[in-house]
């Protein structure tokens, strides 16, 4: 028996689902979990029309239409419904949103395209969303269907016509399609990459038809297998139901808008552009209604409309009052149709009430998961739904326990019905909360999906380094002839007195950005002046006398003795179970990185990277329990008070199964109580201590140290780094930092220090929308506005003490309604406990306070910040204010306030320009990197290297010190001797084949990346399939590169033609490779003829054409090659 039929059987839900059923308005109580899941399929299965279900929050509609989708796949329902998540949107549509926005524009989009499908036959439509998404207003059906172009194979469609129908649709024309809502045009070729989110397509027009349609992979820009048919939905929702004045008036302040950047919900402003969504019309169509505060629903339009007429009347725009006033009609985007409410366990008794009851948490070893499944299955029928059902199943059957049913799924919420039956979940056995709904990711190119590590672009006005030459300005590509008549590109680079330096675009290996880190411009040096050489010798010299010293350190800590944890248990693997998030790939790396190193008997000195809330504390929890089983105490030091008590609570909270003792050690206890901790630590009674700098006082003694984590190690002044290299002189350290200084990724780069980077963000995880703007009022009134609309919360930093109950003043006077606070270091410690306590509880809706919460509070209610006299503040603190918000599904905002522009320095102005540039999620090494360009290199990298660093810029100091680091490790260099190949052949990428220089430079930077021929030959089809057929000049490109790739690993170190002579030159780096060539065979179809010289190989070419010939000495050397690979094959087979 499924479990559905078995809760359909007790008397109380068959009764309730008959009065349900019959759409009379009836409520049912108390529902919530498996049980609302389990009541609402099976009234969908008694009504089977269309379902409307209404929940309160976008994270219930997520999980509700992942979990009704397994239900019924279970219960042999599937395929009767199409499950549709409606999402709410609230931010301006007429804006040119971020990334995040975009996606979920597109689901709304894709959305109503299921809303408004014809459904004669097939499944029916079953749609979920909250009664804010369904209020809003949105493009009326008939005008959706008039702005969807669906093509297809053989349709004919004029290549004008199709351009101005995506155009209407809002689509914008590009070079290349990155994301939703994107088209390009290059000859008769058209991708599309469909608003609603589907996956983008590849059009080939033949006349004014269609020829063929594929799908796109927006990495590679290669098509993929053959379609029949592709949509493409309209962009907005905010489309004119017809041509009238207000659509008139939106147009004109578009145009102020974008010029500000501003965000409100435009269809309270324009409601006569829009149509109501409405419900399912067809007469058997129900509605299932989870009840929410009406009162907070009129509050929130009553403060959207204050918000939006604040920031009209500011900018002058159209009044529109009186279409604002009558915007929520009384049917407005509600579904009027049979309803049936059901309420959550907590709610006001009324209506129909079901004997049911939520489970307990059990306790978390598989044993006693056992027993009280064992005891359940005595007196009622058991059903276990379990992400781990084949492991669960297993043990249960050795414990002898039969009965149970035990079912595949990720619930939450378990119930029981008195002596008839009891569903458990993972939420009850292992205190996992299900993970919402995954979508498949799709490959994209965002700026912000660059790896981590990813070098600066170059940009024509930038100073760059090259390694031989020295530091000058770059002057953007050029295209040069060369002494035989053929063209070539070079990057351009000026010097000091008029000097110029031309490098071939193949060598853009050899030019980095330059990042010094000084006010002052760089030294510019002639060239050929013999300056750049002296410079490079004493940074040298410097470098090596560093590498010394760290090797040295690196040594004495990989010799000294230490403790080699013990491998993977059941506990360790309940721990994992128990986290109520699914681990991201890179988190995972890092968790069993860190694992591994603990496991050696060498001490560990790793450094965790990632981003503000990519899951780097759960790395850190694992590391610490793992140390506790193996009975050594764990050591974890926070930067700020508020931090460790956070990470207290985390700790406790993950580890509450488990006899693990955590304890916090800070200025919010008492004398009394630290006494007791540090008495208690040194007895071995305590396993894991948090607190600040407090840690590293002499008085804190430890009976058996076995682990030490860092938090954002550099917050830490001098004297606590020195405390801390004591410390970790013979234990396992861990480091984790969100805002990494340059020198402590350098070491990990060089290989003196292990690092695992978490750059994958958190599912659904949205990246804050950015402000930065000039002190006001109204721009004040519409940041904290907005969020008290949505009953969220606000942070205000204003980091000035003595002013501080001004700006609270302030506040209470605009916001009379909201519940306001202050916080600041100078407090007593009880007061600011009680306060962040309240604030985390939801007690106050503002919190003005100092940077105080610049590290520690998580509260993902908080989706606002706001910053005063942002001016004043570093970069890496801008950067970690905003990381303060944006921690649940809500889109969140970070307003950025300074003084007027006229008095900002110029160093001010950069770090508020870097904030807004650094918008998307992953951007603190980048960040990293432009603060030492503010900052200076010595206030990072510490006095002794400052000015050496400054001569040759932080890239080349870092790879001259990987280099004299891998010197004292014995180590060969790594970089082969350049490969001279002079072809006479047209060598670059056209102008007219790629227009935008910006293109050329970064094909240019991939093709020189490739370390394979397959590589290669990758990016060639890619640009081909992205721009056309190749010219003669970018195939011998092409060829000219497969010949450096290869020619090193058969000791060429020359290839260079003569077109006067028709003939080509090989020479040889050494005599044994020169030996090669000569017994190496040639193809015979070949038209050249191969001479053998004293110290070199001719090749005599017949009919001399220059690509022709380029193709055949490509071809010899591959011959050559695969011949020394087979040769090399053959010796390793007679050895084995």
């Amino acid at each position: 028996m499924s479990l559905l039929d078995r809760f359909r059987e007790n008397d109380s839900v068959s009764r309730a689902l008959t009065e349900a059923s019959r759409g009379a308005g009836v409520s049912v109580s108390p529902l919530d979990g498996v049980a609302l899941l389990l009541f609402c399929a099976a009234l969908a299965d008694d009504c089977g029309g269309d379902i409307a279900t209404t929940l309160p929050d976008e994270d219930s509609v997520a999980l509700f239409e992942r979990d009704i989708s397994g239900l019924l796949e279970q219960s042999g329902l599937e395929g009767r419904w199409d499950i549709v998540a409606f999402p709410d949107y609230d931010v301006c549509e007429i804006d040119t949103a971020p990334d995040s926005l975009r996606r979920r524009r597109a689901a709304r989009v894709r959305a109503l395209r299921a809303i408004y499908a014809p459904r004669l036959n097939g499944p029916r439509l079953w749609l979920v969303s909250t009664e804010d998404a369904l209020r809003r207003k949105t493009m009326p059906a008939a005008r959706f269907a008039e702005l969807t172009a669906v093509l297809r194979e053989g349709d004919s469609w004029p290549m004008e016509e199709l351009v101005g129908a995506l155009v209407a649709a809002g689509y914008q024309r590009r070079r290349s399609v990155e994301r939703e809502g994107e088209f390009c045009v290059r000859g008769g070729v058209i991708d599309i990459a469909p608003a609603q989110g589907d996956s983008p397509v590849r059009l080939e027009m033949s006349g004014n038809a269609i020829e063929e349609i594929r799908s796109l992979n927006m990495e590679t820009l290669r098509s993929g297998e053959r379609l029949r048919e592709a949509t493409a939905c309209p962009c907005h929702e905010m489309e004119p139901a017809g041509e009238d004045a207000s659509f008139d008036s939106l147009r004109r302040d578009h145009r102020a808008l974008a010029e500000r950047r501003a965000f409100f919900d435009a269809s309270i402003l324009y409601p006569e552009t829009f149509g109501c969504l409405r419900g399912p019309a067809r007469p058997d169509a129900f509605s299932i209604l989870m009840r929410v505060d009406a009162r907070r629903a009129a509050d929130e339009t009553r403060r959207r409309r204050e918000v939006a007429s604040v920031w009209l009347q500011r900018n002058e725009f159209t009044d529109t009052e009186e279409m604002a006033a009558g915007f929520y009609e009384a049917d407005g985007g509600t579904i009027s149709l049979p309803s049936v409410s059901l309420d959550p366990p907590g709610a006001p008794a009324a209506g129909l009430r079901l004997p049911l009851s939520p489970l307990p948490p059990l306790p978390i070893s598989l044993s006693d998961i056992a027993a009280r499944i064992r005891e359940e299955s005595g007196r009622a029928d058991v059903f276990v739904i379990s992400k781990y059902r084949d492991r669960l199943e297993r043990y249960l059957e050795d414990e002898g326990i039969t009965s149970a049913n035990v079912m595949s799924g990720d619930l939450r919420g378990g119930f029981s019905i008195a002596g008839e039956m009891s569903a458990f979940t993972d939420a009850e056995m292992f205190r996992r909360a299900p993970a919402a709904k995954k979508r498949a990711a799709r490959p994209s190119r965002p700026k912000d999906r660059a790896p981590i590590l990813a070098p600066e672009d170059i940009k024509e006005g930038d100073y760059v380094v090259h390694v031989d030459h020295g530091i000058g300005l770059y002057a953007g590509i050029c295209r040069r002839q060369l002494g035989d008549g053929h063209g070539k590109d070079f990057f351009r680079i000026k010097y000091a007195r008029g000097d110029e330096l031309f490098v071939p675009v193949e060598q853009i290996g050899r030019i980095e950005k330059y990042v010094g880190g000084e006010a002052a411009l760089p030294r510019v040096y002639p060239l050929h002046s013999g300056r750049w050489e002296a410079v490079k010798r004493r940074v040298r010299k410097k470098v090596e006398e560093l590498a010394a010293q760290l090797f040295r350190l690196y040594s004495e800590r990989e010799n000294a003795p230490g403790h080699a944890f013990s491998g993977d248990n059941i506990f360790i693997r309940e721990l994992a179970a128990s986290f109520p998030f699914e681990e991201t790939a890179d988190q995972q790396r890092a968790i069993e990185e860190t694992f591994k190193d603990m496991e050696r008997s060498a001490p560990m000195d790793r450094l965790v990277y990632g981003d503000v809330g990519y899951g780097k504390t759960e790395v850190a929890v694992r590391a610490a329990f793992k140390a506790a089983l193996d009975k050594k105490q764990v050591a974890i030091l926070a930067p700020t008070t508020i931090l460790a008590h956070q990470h207290a609570e985390t700790f406790r909270e993950r580890l509450s199964r488990f006899p693990v003792s955590v304890e916090v050690i800070s200025r919010f206890r008492s004398a009394k109580e630290q006494k007791d901790i540090l008495k208690r630590l040194a007895a071995g009674e305590i396993d894991i201590v948090i607190g600040t700098h407090r840690l590293l006082s002499k008085d804190v003694l430890f009976k058996d140290a076995g682990l030490l984590i860092i938090d954002e190690e550099q917050r830490f002044g001098v004297k606590h780094k020195e405390a801390l290299k004591m410390l970790k002189s013979n234990v396992d350290a861990l480091t984790l930092t969100a805002t990494p200084i340059p020198r402590t990724l350098n070491m990990s780069m060089i290989g003196l220090r292990d690092m695992s980077v978490i750059e994958t963000p958190p599912e659904d995880r949205k990246a804050a929308l950015t402000f930065v703007e000039e002190w006001n009022r109204d721009s004040l009134y519409v940041a904290v506005g907005r969020e008290l609309a949505r009953r969220g919360q606000v942070y205000f930093v204003h980091n000035n003490i003595e002013t501080i109950s001004s700006v609270k003043a302030l506040l209470d006077e605009m916001f009379p309604d909201a519940r306001t606070v202050v916080c600041h270091g100078k407090m007593p410690e009880k007061q600011i406990k009680s306060t962040m306590i309240s604030f985390y509880n939801n007690e106050y809706d503002i919190l003005v306070s100092t940077t105080i919460i610049e590290n520690g509070l998580d509260i993902p209610n908080v989706n606002t910040l706001v910053v005063n006299a942002a001016e004043n503040f570093g970069l890496s603190q801008l950067y970690q204010l905003r990381g303060r918000v944006g921690r649940s599904y809500k889109q969140a905002y970070a307003y950025f306030f300074h003084s007027p522009a006229e008095s900002l320095s110029g160093k001010a102005r950069a770090r508020l320009d870097a904030i807004r540039e650094f918008a998307e999620l992953g951007s603190g090494f980048r960040l990293a990197m432009k603060d030492l360009e503010l900052r200076g290199a010595g206030s990072l990298l510490g006095g002794e290297q400052h000015g050496f660093i400054t001569e040759v810029g932080f890239n080349l100091y870092c790879q001259m010190l990987a280099e004299s680091v891998d010197k004292f490790k014995g180590l060969p260099s790594l970089r082969p001797s350049p490969v001279e190949v002079e072809l006479a052949a047209d060598s670059f990428i056209p102008e007219d084949y790629v227009e935008d220089p910006a293109q050329r430079a970064a094909f240019y930077k991939k093709i020189s990346s490739c370390s394979s021929t397959d590589a290669l030959d990758e990016v060639l089809e890619e640009i081909i399939e992205s721009c056309g057929p190749a010219p003669a000049p970018l195939a011998n490109f092409f060829a000219q590169s497969k010949i450096r790739l290869i020619a090193p690993d058969i000791g060429v170190d020359r290839v260079k033609t003569y077109a006067s002579g028709g003939l080509t030159d090989i020479t040889f780096s050494d005599a044994p490779s020169f030996k090669k060539f000569r017994e190496a065979p040639y193809p015979s179809d070949m038209s050249i003829e191969v001479v053998y010289l004293p110290d070199r190989v001719r090749l005599m070419h017949e009919n001399f054409r220059p690509s022709h010939a380029i193709r055949e000495i490509m071809n010899y050397i591959i011959t050559v090659k695969l011949a020394a690979d087979q040769e090399m094959e053959g010796r390793d087979g007679l050895a084995d």
